[in-house]
């Protein structure tokens, strides 16, 4: 019998039995529910003086159910108040059960953490087993949310931290309490929590398939606080203790419960397969950090929660610290990767010029390439906008099996493939969720997709199962499900494609193939050869130059093979952009026609025909890519952002502004938010990025590329006091050398130079050795006073420099630093020598012109400083770039001073 049908039955014998004057809430729980170990559970506790069990003496009754009852006690040996939990068991409960039960108490009796109440003892009276324990004075949180009032949302965290303690503690003890709920967690009158009745309700509980300790079958537990699996009647673990703890966390953040329902058998209906109203929609105003930590503990599948305790203490720890918070909310400001790593083709004007050759140290990740995928159009809103569908990498049980990870690669493949092929879907590149994290629907979330089709792997003998769920993004709510079984073995793979194809038009039955859409032609060992290179590919953990070529050879040997086509565009374009060596783009062209050829209405061959079209200058072919995507996709919002690529190529940037804006009022993805941000901070308009950065954000808060980005604008262009709080975010989240450099360079601007110094030996730490960090290093010495110390940081990497240059050519800007450590060395004669060498090859190069008239200023040149001064703030310099000590000789010059004040007050546009 299910627990569905189990409970069923004990409902209606409950509805019989119960007398009409009967006023329990609900959905509330049978009289099997655990009983309290405080006074202020039960009302009107009943006087039992006088009576003994064992060494303790009953004060008074505190309250009694179905298991039993519970008393306050008096401990004579150790003098000391007790709480004692009768348990009631019927005559069918057998002598080996019961001594089962009394080890496992025992053993319980172990657990030792401020989070959980004490187990002291363990007696029998006759009647029943006996539980001794601590006895704490407080209220349930059950009674403080009795009037439905929601608890303040630090407090909740806070709370919710303290149970997550205890759960690490016993979990890791090998404990899973299954009956987590609110009126098992006591809030002390300090404002603490102790959790109830670890180790009893595991005893009681007994595992799948053992006998129960309870009468008449009653099944034990609280069906509104029960994890699915409980009610479902699955093993169990720790996992399930997870989602107990986010129906306490939706409780005491919204004051009503997410499941309850009008029965015992609707409230489990509810637990297994709704999802409740988020906490966003109920309660405005949350973090979003808080909110998207309740998803995840209520995920259906256990695989979508944390991982463990451990981890929801840590996100709670991030959630209570008033940065986070603020950033969470909104409230303070951030940056993410660039649109492109250089100026579009023909635009005219220039960057605002600062010293980033050394001064800004751009984090690899920070040049994230965030290629135009997924494919789409847009002109104006059709009137049936395509399904934006967010499909992330497969889940796998067992993530350490070659076989099910390379089978996980091979069903992700084929998901986006497939649905590539239908009418009116518009899957999402995998690339559109970097930056992303949590569960498959925050991913979605965070990527502003309308659904969310997620893939289990699991291993099953010699098969692997295959789960997929097509998920509603706006509520969580399952629109399908459904499951199958794959081979394992690398050379079987190629049947994943027609598995996962059946069960597309199952789970999206009102949309049809497009027409012409290629079979799958390739070789079975072509095939498993290819999935593992997209494995590679995908992990983002290996080069992708090397693997251009086995694709290539893919492809000669089953030439039919269109995702191979598209690996091999996607990766000759990115080594294009890394390279800029022509035969990448030339092999990635060709690839694209190929795809092109063999599959003419798929949106994905013309996506890659775009990047391609666009890097080869051709805006005209570009052009007519976005008019076939619009009659394939009509209304898809993606579009806008390829159409803002194009109009920035031709030097149009308010059209591009333009379109950005309503690709972000249309999809408001963390990538179409950070595209517009990145625009809007290359043309000059701080307020504006500054907005849209914070909505990403918001939407993304531990998103590494906003925050790098909003931290360059700010230290470029905007507030070094912001830029320095940024940095410091950002260390907190991920140590980078780069990191430390700006975080000195932002406290070096602010005149703090002994702080700068700081930080820019903490990037030496990292990265010893490092040219700008040593040259940054020097100069914070020098505006100290430190004249010995800096001599020595100059010298030294002027001998790195010069020992690069005997085996390869110097960069220009890296000309200059050798011209400054000359200048500081009071090498003046070579300084200026290599200083007008190198501008005499660069006289437009911003960073050379400003490093010129730094050289100049340091050997006492007032003439040729002015020059080049008056040069760089025409070129885009901000003016705060003058105020390091290399220009100190000028400090006092009037002309100088002129100089600065008549600088624009805006940076330069482009």
């Amino acid at each position: 019998m299910s627990l569905l049908q189990h409970v069923s039955r004990l409902f209606q014998e409950e509805k019989r039995k119960r007398p009409m004057d009967d006023k329990r809430p609900p959905g509330d729980d049978p009289p099997g529910a655990t009983l309290p170990a405080t006074a202020q559970e039960i009302p009107g506790p009943h006087d039992s003086r006088g009576e003994r069990i064992g060494a303790y003496r009953l004060e008074s009754r505190l309250g009694r159910g179905g298991m039993g009852e519970v008393f306050l006690a008096w401990d004579d040996r150790l003098k000391r108040r007790v709480a004692i939990k009768r348990i009631r068991h019927d005559s069918a409960v057998t002598a080996h059960r019961r001594e089962r039960f009394r080890r496992e108490a025992q053993a319980a009796a172990g657990l030792n953490h401020p989070s959980i109440v004490q187990i002291y003892d363990i007696a029998d009276d006759g009647s029943g087993d006996c539980i001794v324990m601590e006895y704490v004075e407080g209220r349930t949180l059950a009674a403080l949310l009795a009037g439905g009032v929601p608890l303040d949302a630090g407090q909740a965290a806070r709370l919710a931290r303290e149970i997550a303690e205890g759960l690490v503690a016993a979990h890791e003890a090998g404990f899973i309490h299954r009956d987590l709920k609110a009126e098992n967690v006591i809030v002390t009158p300090s404002g603490h929590v102790k959790i109830l009745d670890f180790g009893l309700v595991r005893s009681v509980f007994g595992n799948a398939g053992e006998e129960s300790l309870t009468a008449d079958g009653t099944v034990l537990g609280t069906y509104h606080a029960m994890s699915p699996e409980q009610a479902s009647g699955d093993e169990l673990d720790q996992r399930s203790d997870l989602f107990s703890l986010g129906v306490l966390l939706y409780e005491m953040l919204t004051g009503r419960s997410p499941f309850r329902g009008a029965n015992p058998l609707d409230t489990l209906k509810k637990v297994i397969s709704e999802h409740p109203p988020a906490v966003a929609a109920l309660r405005p105003g949350l973090p979003p950090a808080l909110s998207s930590l309740v998803d995840r503990l209520l995920a259906k599948e256990r695989w979508e929660r944390p991982a463990n305790a451990r981890e929801v203490v840590r996100l709670l720890e991030e959630i209570a610290t008033p940065e986070s918070s603020r950033l969470a909310l909104g409230e303070s400001v951030s940056d993410l990767p660039t649109i492109s790593s250089s100026l579009p083709a023909g635009s005219r004007g220039v960057a605002p010029a600062v010293p980033r050759w050394r001064r800004i140290a751009l984090a690899a990740g920070a040049a994230l390439a965030l290629g135009l995928a997924g494919a789409g159009y847009w002109l104006n809103r059709a009137p049936a906008d395509p399904i934006r569908i967010a499909v992330p990498a497969p889940a796998v049980s067992a993530p350490d099996d070659e076989r099910l990870r390379l089978a996980a690669s091979g069903v992700l493949t084929a998901l986006q493939g497939g649905l590539a092929t239908f009418d009116g879907l518009a899957p999402l590149d995998s690339s559109q969720l970097a930056g992303t994290s949590g569960t498959a629907v925050e991913q979605a979330r965070m990527a502003a997709a309308d659904e969310v089709l997620s893939a289990m792997i699991e291993k099953q003998g010699a098969m692997a199962r295959v789960s997929l769920r097509r998920l509603q993004v706006s509520d969580g709510r399952v629109l399908w499900t459904g499951a199958f079984q794959i081979p394992t073995e690398p050379q079987d793979l190629r049947v994943v494609e027609d598995a996962v194809a059946v069960h597309l038009r199952q789970a999206f039955p009102d949309h049809s193939p497009r027409p012409g859409t290629p079979l799958l032609e390739v070789r079975d060992a072509d095939y498993a050869a290819f999935l593992e290179i997209k494995q590679r590919v995908d992990s983002g953990l290996t080069p992708l130059g090397p693997e251009l070529e086995p694709i290539e050879r893919i492809l000669r040997q089953s030439p039919r093979f269109l995702e191979a086509h598209l690996q091999a565009a996607a990766i000759g374009y990115s080594q294009f952009r890394n390279t800029r060596e022509l035969d990448y783009l030339d092999r990635a062209r060709r690839a694209v026609d190929e795809a092109r050829r063999l599959a003419p209405n798929d949106p994905r061959p013309l996506v890659r025909g775009f990047q391609v079209a666009l890097a080869r200058n051709r805006p005209e072919e570009a052009a007519e890519i976005l008019a076939r995507l619009r009659e394939l996709q009509p209304g898809d919002p993606e579009i806008l952002v390829m159409r803002a690529k194009l109009a920035q190529q031709q030097d149009r940037p308010e059209d591009a502004l333009a379109d950005l804006r309503t690709a972000v009022a249309r999809a408001p993805s963390w990538r179409n938010l950070y595209q517009l941000a990145d625009l809007e901070y290359r043309r000059g308009l701080l307020a504006e990025a500054r907005q849209d950065f914070a909505a990403l954000l918001a939407r993304s808060p531990r998103n590494i590329w906003g925050l790098e980005k909003l931290a360059e604008m700010e230290l470029m262009l905007g507030s070094p006091e912001r830029a320095e709080g940024l940095y410091q975010r950002l260390i907190a989240i991920a140590p980078q050398r780069s990191y430390y450099t700006n975080l000195g360079l932002s406290r070096f601007l602010l005149g703090r130079h002994e702080a700068a110094v700081a930080a820019y030996r903490q990037a030496r730490e990292l990265a010893p050795g490092h040219i700008a960090v040593s040259l940054n290093l020097a100069d914070a010495e020098l505006a100290l006073g430190h004249r010995e110390a800096a001599r020595a940081l100059y010298a030294e990497v002027l001998a790195k420099l010069e020992e690069q240059q005997r085996n390869a050519a110097l960069e220009p800007t890296e000309l200059m630093m050798k011209a400054q450590c000359l200048a500081h060395l009071d090498r003046s004669r070579e300084a200026v020598e290599v200083s007008q060498l190198t501008l005499q090859q660069y006289p437009k190069h911003p960073e050379v012109v400003y490093l010129a008239s730094l050289v100049y200023a340091i050997v006492g040149d007032r003439s040729s400083a002015l020059v080049n001064v008056k040069a760089a703030l025409e070129q885009g310099t901000q003016p705060r770039w003058f105020n390091i000590s290399g220009f100190d000789p000028l400090r006092g010059d009037p002309e100088f001073q002129a100089l600065l004040k008549a600088a624009p007050a805006e940076p330069r546009t482009f």
